[in-house]
Formats: C-alpha cells, sequence, structure tokens
C-alpha cells in the first residue's frame, strides 16, 4: 500500500468523505428533554473538552516523567518519587518470568518474604492488606446502625423508582426538489422606421414672468439682467415704478456663485429677492417712503458685488423686483452675474420616443444595420458649440446615441434593420460524417413561451449571452432559465427515545443516561449518505508520488462540454433526449462499486486484479484502507489468496471463483446495457477481443484489455454508458449534430451537468446567430451536486462560458468545506424515485449478500448462513487451549 505524504493526505479520501457527510448529513439524537438529559450532553462536553495527553505529561526512556510540559511551571519527577524503591530497578528479571510457571512461583514466595519486613510504602501496604485479614468480623446483623440501614434499603419509598428509556421508529417521508432545468432565448429586435427626438436642457433657470435677458458672459458664467435695459423709459414726480420678474430653479446644483455686479437708475432703486431687500442706491434713502429730495439731479451707474447665492441653491420658484423712484425722466435694471460649472449645466438629456432610440441604440451597436438623418440642428461654431438660453452647450459636453449622429441633433429619422441573428451558421461534421451548413431565419423566436406556459415550470433567473451585448450594455440576446422539475417522495424512518424516571430522586451513573455516541435519528439520510461514500471514491484522481512531489489528490473532477443552438432558429443540438435512463446509470454505478470491492479483495497475483488495478489505480491508494475488512474477509473465507495459498486445489477455486464472477457481471451488462457498453468495460481474456457480440460472451473475460476504456472507475462507466446511448438514441431533431453534443444531451439526462452560461459563437461585433451552451459534466449526479455547493464555499468560481473551470476539488480544499451547507437531499430524491434508497424494507441481509445481491452469480447464501458454515464444525475450547499453548512456546520478544 503506498501512504500519502502529507498527515491529512494520509488519511484515505473516501474515509474522510465519508466521517465529515455522515456527522453532518445525519441530525444527533436527543434524549429525553429534561435536566437529565441536559446533564448527560454537559458531561459528554466537559469530557471533549478534556486537553491532549501530550499536553497532560511527558515521559523519557530514563523513566523521568514531566507533567504540563506545556505549561509555564513543569513539574519533574523521577520513577523513584512515583514509586518508591523502584529507582535502580529493571524489568529484565520480570520479564525473565514470563512463561516459567516454577520461576514465578519462587519470585512470588521471594516478594512475601521481604515485604514483610521492608521498610517502604510498598511494605506498609503490603503489611496492611495482610493485617486486614487477620482482623476479627464480629457478627453485626443484630448492630444498630447496619440494622437501620438494612431495613432502609428493604424498604426504599416510591420516590425511589427506576428509570427507563425507550426507544419508538416512526416511518415518515419529506420532499426533495429535483429540478430539470431548461433554457431557452429571448431575441430583442428593434427594426422598424421612426423619428428620433432628442430634448436636452442646459441651465439654471426657466423665465416665468417679467423683462429678462440672458447672456453667456464666458465658459461657466452667465449674466442675468433684471428690469427694462435702456435710458429715461419712466416719468414722474417722485413717483415709484417697480418690475417683477419671476423665474424658476430648476438646476441649482450647478451654481457655484450668484451676485448683483451691476446697477444703472435715475434718481433711487432697489432690489427685492423673494421680498428681501438685498440693496439698494445711492443710499438707504428712498423718497417719497423716506425723507428727502426726490430729485437727485444725478443718473446713476455702479459695479456692485452683493452675494445672492443663497437665493440660486433652492430649488423652485424666484422672484426678482427692481423699484424705481423717478422725478422728471429715469430708468431702472441690474444684472447678475451667475457662475455655475459646466459639467453640471446640462439639467435635460432625453431621446423618445423609447422604441425608436432602442433601433439607434442598436444600429451604434453594430447589432442592427440601417441609416439616420439629422433633421433639427442648431448652428454649431468652428468648435462644436452654440449658445442655447444664454449657455454655452458643446458637443463635448454630451454622449452620443450614435457616433455618427451629433448630440446637439434635436431630431433624426431611423431606419434600422436588426438581423443579427439571422443568416450561415458554421459549418460542422455530424455523427455520420456528414457536412452540415445550415441557415437560419429566425422560424423559432417564441422560444421561452412554451415554459411560461407550463405550471410546472418556474422562471429561475436570465443573464445576457455573453457576446450578445452592446457597447450601449443592450442586450440583444437574453437567456432565461427555467426549473422544469418535480419532488420526489423520500422515505425514512425517524427514531425517538424518551426517558422516564417517576420518581423525584434520578438514578446515577449510567442508569438513566446512555453514553453511547450520537446516533443518526433519520434512517434515510444516514443510509443514503454512507452509499453516496463508495461513489465518492471512486471519483477521486491522484498523481504519483515523485522525489520532487507528494501525491495530490482532487475528488469530482469534472469536463468542460458545449452544445449548438441557432439563435431563434430550428437548429438544436442542445435539446435533452428522452431515452436515457438515469435509473439505469445509477443501477450501473452502484454494481460495478460493489463489483469494485468484491474484485479489489482478490489476490494481487491474478491477471484479472492486475487489469482491474490498471483501471482503477488512481484511486486504489485512497481507498485502501476503507477496503482491508473486504479483503481480510475474502480471505477468511477462501483461506487466503492465490499467492499464499499452499495447494493447486485453493489455486483452481480462487480462479474459478473469479472467472465466474467476472462473467456474470460481463453477461448482465450487456443484456442491461447492450454490446457497446459491455465491450467498453470487458474484453476477451485471451485475445483482447470484443467481450460480446449479440449479447453473447466470446470467451473468459477481464476487465480493461484491447479496446476497453480506461480511466477512474466512475469515468470508464460514464463514458460506457453514454456510448450505450449514443447507439441507442434515435435523433428527432431535423438537423444532425455531432458525437460529442449527443454525448452532453445523454448527461444532462442523467443529471451530471452543471451549466456554466452560453456565448455567442462568432467573431464578428453585433453577429449572434449561433449560440454555444457550455457545461462542466461531472460521473455521477452526486459529484454535481456537491461541486455546486461546495465551490460557493471555497471561493471557486465556474469559469467564463468560453472558458469553463471544471477542475476537481483539491483535499486541501475539502478541508475548508462546512459540511452542514452542503445538502444532498437532491441526490436522496433521485436515489428514491429510481429505486435505489436504501430503506428499512429493501434493506436486508438476504438482499444485502445473499441471492438479492448485484454479485450472486447463482444460487448464493447469504453471509449470515456462510458465517455459520464456516464455523459450524470448530471446536472453540480445543482452538482456545491450541493458542495458549501456542502462545507459550513462542520466545520472548528480543530472546
Amino acid at each position: 500500500m503506498k501512504l500519502l505524504r502529507t498527515s491529512w493526505l494520509a488519511q484515505p479520501i473516501a474515509a474522510i468523505v465519508v466521517s465529515a457527510l455522515v456527522t453532518v448529513q445525519t441530525g444527533a439524537i436527543a434524549l429525553a428533554a429534561d435536566p437529565i438529559a441536559s446533564g448527560a450532553a454537559a458531561g459528554r462536553a466537559v469530557g471533549g473538552s478534556i486537553p491532549n495527553v501530550n499536553d497532560l505529561f511527558s515521559a523519557q526512556p530514563n523513566g523521568q516523567v514531566t507533567l504540563w510540559p506545556n505549561s509555564s511551571k513543569p513539574l519533574s519527577l523521577s520513577s523513584g518519587d512515583m514509586f518508591p524503591g523502584s529507582s535502580g530497578q529493571n524489568a529484565d528479571t520480570t520479564q525473565a518470568l514470563y512463561g516459567n510457571d516454577n520461576a514465578m512461583r519462587d519470585a512470588g514466595t521471594e516478594a512475601h518474604k521481604r515485604l514483610k519486613t521492608e521498610e517502604s510504602r510498598t511494605g506498609e501496604a503490603y503489611r496492611t492488606l495482610v493485617g486486614s485479614a487477620n482482623v476479627t468480623r464480629p457478627n453485626l446483623d443484630n448492630d444498630p446502625l447496619w440494622a437501620k440501614s438494612d431495613f432502609t434499603w428493604n424498604n426504599l419509598p416510591a420516590d425511589f423508582q427506576d428509570c427507563k428509556s425507550s426507544t419508538t421508529f416512526s416511518k415518515g417521508s419529506f420532499a426533495a426538489h429535483i429540478p430539470d432545468y431548461k433554457t431557452c432565448e429571448r431575441i430583442t429586435d428593434e427594426s422598424r422606421n421612426c423619428t428620433l427626438q432628442h430634448t436636452y436642457k442646459a441651465g439654471i433657470i426657466n423665465h416665468k414672468s417679467g423683462p429678462l435677458n440672458l447672456a453667456s458672459c464666458g465658459d461657466g458664467c452667465l449674466y442675468i439682467w433684471i428690469g427694462t435695459v435702456g435710458d429715461n423709459y419712466w416719468q414722474g414726480n417722485c413717483t415709484i415704478f417697480e418690475e417683477a420678474i419671476e423665474v424658476d430653479v430648476f438646476n441649482p446644483d450647478a451654481v457655484i456663485s450668484a451676485t448683483v455686479d451691476y446697477a444703472k437708475w435715475d434718481d433711487y432703486m432697489q432690489i427685492l429677492m423673494k421680498g428681501q431687500k438685498v440693496w439698494s442706491g445711492p443710499d438707504s434713502n428712498f423718497p417719497p417712503e423716506t425723507v428727502g429730495n426726490c430729485e437727485n439731479g444725478v443718473s446713476w451707474q455702479r459695479n456692485l458685488s452683493v452675494d445672492v447665492t443663497s437665493y440660486f441653491k433652492t430649488k423652485g420658484p424666484l422672484e426678482f423686483r427692481t423699484r424705481t423712484s423717478v422725478t422728471g425722466k429715469g430708468e431702472g435694471y441690474a444684472r447678475l452675474k451667475v457662475i455655475y460649472d459646466p459639467k453640471k449645466v446640462l439639467a435635460v438629456d432625453e431621446y423618445s420616443p423609447p422604441d425608436c432610440e432602442r433601433s439607434t441604440k442598436g444600429l451604434a451597436d453594430k447589432f442592427c444595420k440601417g441609416t439616420y438623418q439629422c433633421l433639427d440642428m442648431p448652428t454649431l461654431d468652428a468648435d462644436g458649440c452654440a449658445v442655447i438660453d444664454g449657455i454655452k452647450l458643446c458637443e463635448s459636453d454630451m454622449v452620443p446615441i450614435h457616433p455618427g449622429l451629433s448630440p446637439m441633433c434635436r431630431k433624426a429619422s431611423i431606419n434600422a434593420t436588426c438581423d443579427f441573428y439571422k443568416g450561415q451558421m458554421d459549418c460542422w461534421v455530424d455523427a455520420q460524417g456528414q457536412q452540415q451548413c445550415p441557415k437560419t431565419s429566425g422560424e423559432n423566436m417564441a422560444s421561452c413561451a412554451s415554459y411560461e406556459a407550463n405550471p410546472a415550470c418556474g422562471f429561475i433567473k436570465s443573464s445576457c449571452v455573453q457576446g450578445a451585448q452592446g457597447t450601449s450594455g443592450a442586450c440583444y440576446v437574453m437567456e432565461e432559465q427555467w426549473d422544469c422539475g418535480h419532488s420526489a417522495t423520500v422515505p425514512t424512518v425517524t427514531r425517538s427515545t424518551e426517558t422516564s424516571c417517576p420518581g423525584p430522586i434520578r438514578c446515577m451513573g449510567t442508569d438513566c443516561v446512555n453514553p453511547q455516541a450520537e446516533l443518526s435519528d433519520d434512517f434515510a439520510r444516514a443510509a443514503a449518505t454512507l452509499s453516496a461514500a463508495r461513489f465518492m471514491a471512486m471519483d477521486a484522481e491522484c498523481n504519483e508520488d515523485t522525489i520532487e512531489a507528494n501525491r495530490n489528490c482532487t475528488v469530482f473532477k469534472g469536463k468542460a462540454q458545449s452544445c449548438k443552438k441557432a439563435v431563434g432558429g430550428i437548429v438544436d443540438c442542445c435539446a435533452s433526449t428522452s431515452t436515457v435512463s438515469l435509473g439505469d446509470y445509477i443501477s450501473l454505478i452502484l454494481a460495478v462499486g460493489k463489483l469494485d470491492s468484491a474484485v479489489s479483495a482478490l489476490d494481487k497475483s491474478n491477471a484479472i486484479r492486475g487489469a482491474y488495478e490498471t483501471l482503477t489505480g488512481p484511486i486504489d491508494s485512497a481507498w485502501t484502507e476503507l477496503n482491508k475488512p473486504f479483503v481480510q474477509g475474502w480471505e477468511n473465507i477462501w483461506g487466503g489468496t492465490e499467492s499464499v495459498a499452499s495447494d493447486a486445489a485453493s489455486k483452481t477455486l480462487i480462479g474459478s471463483i473469479q472467472q465466474t464472477l467476472l462473467n456474470k457481471v460481463g453477461d448482465w451488462t450487456a443484456q442491461v446495457f447492450g454490446d457497446a457498453a459491455a465491450n467498453s468495460l470487458f474484453s476477451v481474456a485471451e485475445t483482447g477481443g470484443s467481450a460480446f457480440v449479440g449479447g453473447t460472451a466470446q470467451g473468459p473475460l477481464q476487465l480493461g484489455g484491447g479496446q476497453a476504456i480506461i480511466g477512474s472507475v466512475l469515468g470508464w462507466v460514464m463514458i460506457a454508458y453514454t456510448v450505450y446511448q449514443i447507439v441507442m438514441i434515435l435523433i428527432k431533431i431535423i438537423w444532425a449534430c455531432e458525437k460529442e453534443e449527443f454525448e452532453l444531451n445523454a448527461q444532462k439526462q442523467l443529471k451530471n451537468c452543471h451549466q456554466v452560461g452560453s456565448y455567442c459563437n462568432s467573431k464578428v461585433a453585433g453577429v449572434c446567430i449561433e449560440k454555444r451552451e457550455s457545461y462542466c459534466c461531472f460521473n455521477s449526479p452526486l459529484s454535481r451536486i456537491i461541486q455546486e455547493q461546495v465551490r460557493p464555499q471555497i471561493g471557486l468560481s465556474w469559469g467564463t462560458p468560453k472558458d469553463p473551470d471544471c477542475r476537481g476539488i483539491t483535499t486541501d480544499e475539502i478541508q475548508l468545506v462546512d459540511w452542514s451547507k452542503v445538502n444532498l437531499d437532491e441526490w436522496l430524491g433521485l436515489l428514491a424515485e429510481t429505486g435505489h434508497l436504501p430503506t428499512d424494507s429493501n434493506v436486508s441481509v438476504e438482499k444485502l449478500t445473499g441471492a438479492g445481491s448485484s454479485l450472486n452469480v447463482g444460487t448464493r447464501m447469504d453471509s449470515s448462513q456462510r458465517a455459520k458454515e464456516r464455523i459450524g464444525g470448530i471446536n472453540v475450547d480445543k482452538a482456545r487451549k491450541d493458542a495458549t499453548t501456542e502462545l507459550k512456546s513462542r520466545p520472548l520478544p528480543g530472546n
């Protein structure tokens, strides 16, 4: 047996997985929900927390012992400290007494004499024991104290009633969902002739009422004139004229600052914002509302710096009001200077209607072909800019909807034809060797309709097919995933235990509390998990030990596969067939598992074993430890293997059994799965030729050899069954597909595959005529289920649809898995649905080891009957005496 070098790898992969899964998948049985049960659980917890023995003491060959060696203050003791009188002694003299009755008797006599007078703790203990034997023993039957004790014991009240535990088993069931994932496509065809409207608004305010002039004062600068610009347009005698201007501040975020920077008036003037005076000139007087002369005799104009930013930072209506006191002729107006962020000045930028917008984006993304023409374009300067409502707006400030259409265009005609999914598919050679070069024209545009109408199908998710997304972010082929699966009823037996203690005084020790290891209370999950362990062990792959590297193993390794489908067309090489039997496949791998156990127990010199090891070599070292009981069992039955058998009769017997077993399994495989599958596993031992023709064996068989497939156990079973399916399936679709796609479809039906995603198989942007579905396929449904649930835990992705990552899980990664989060209910459902779930009705000694076993080659007795026959003639007493005599006759070690 090759041992794995690293400490963790030294354990068989199967044993580790079994341990982890059985521990998690089987719930702990609970005793009665009372303080007794709670105390028992607490006691077990304390026991489990006791430090490792190496933390308590260490011992040296010279007899020196150190207590608490890892503590800050270890205590060292010699053997003489612990056992006075032992110093300087050795065990040679005592060892020499073994098997020598006279010497043993003499040594005992000498010890008695020595201990009678020896001044030591051992001598004191000896004399105490001998002295107690000579002490007088009075009759205490009438002693008052003992009499009272005897009376109490013999007349215990009901309060000391016994505690009893009762266990009941109940049949039940639970529902396990078995998914059946289907995919379909939704194609976005935006072909149309339409008029595209582009509405954009640049600025800060909208004018609502009153005189208002806007002018650009450079990049990021806006002049707002309030009041009527002019000279001597009013006439009066101490008369007040007012002008109100109302705007709507719709883009306050763009405003950096706002100031009243200029005013011109004759004779007095005030500026109000939202009714609040922010400035007056030439001073605070304002006749006739205040004292003073109405006529100043001066026409005023001033450069100002009155901060009014706060009024522009609130979204909503804003009123400016000018008040001018005029005597004779006069005027009154002012100017605001607003500094804004040009990057924020574009407040509205919308295209409509939405369908025409999508068509225009389709042209830009090259998923559509056609023409476009701008119908309304403002005049631009050499820099591609225009001043609109006082705001300078440039093409560079806006994101174009199409690279050939200016973003400043306000109206355009669009003519789009989006036929990216129509045309010539890539050619391929089908399974019959014929070249296929189909064209698609959108014959199947409603591929998701059947799932929408099916109440048994539930929507799972939608995603954009890789390569079908344009630079605008629009997706032109969406793939939907639907689950059209069902629920399977999983029968199980549950166990419940109750502890009843009628009296208030509880029992002690183990009378009430069962100190056994925690057991499963769900038969189905426990039995199914154990049956799954063999699958896991058969699905391992290890490299060989070398001087440079240790052996490394992975489990549940997959293979990347893909199939083609016309987007919107009738060519569908991803369609699953309905003739694949999941039950047959599980029967096959279960039977091969049993065959593996049986053949692994045969002698190593036999040619059959040699051929089998060629097939299963990568997993042998991982399974050897768990296989030991089977090896020993076989040797017990047949008296040893051929390599150690002492006579020709034993060799002939073993060879006959091996060949009979192998031929029976080969016949069964050919009958159930056909010649193709059987010939993939077996060949004629003498010639290496085809094992079966027309269902008839062509001679003594061997595993492997000739044209039989070589690989890991589940690997070659899966390949053999796929070969069988390819031979048997009648393809009922229009287009012939490739052999690998038939294999993928068969494996999908066997629940072995996980879909990674889909991609457009095109080298040209804006073309998606053919979709490729990408899968990781494994050797069993269980391998796929565990891969799906373990990968998220260890941070392992599936790669991309074009480059899927289907690698196995390393032994180091297995250590990171929280198995309490690994749900095997789907696997249980598959076993139950196909009749392979161990239940109380189909698990029996007869069905497992007798005529009901897959290894039955005729009239097979069950294991109990075979055991009785083997030991029926054994004289147990004589065997025990012979064993004693044989042991005494053996020399001592080292002699």
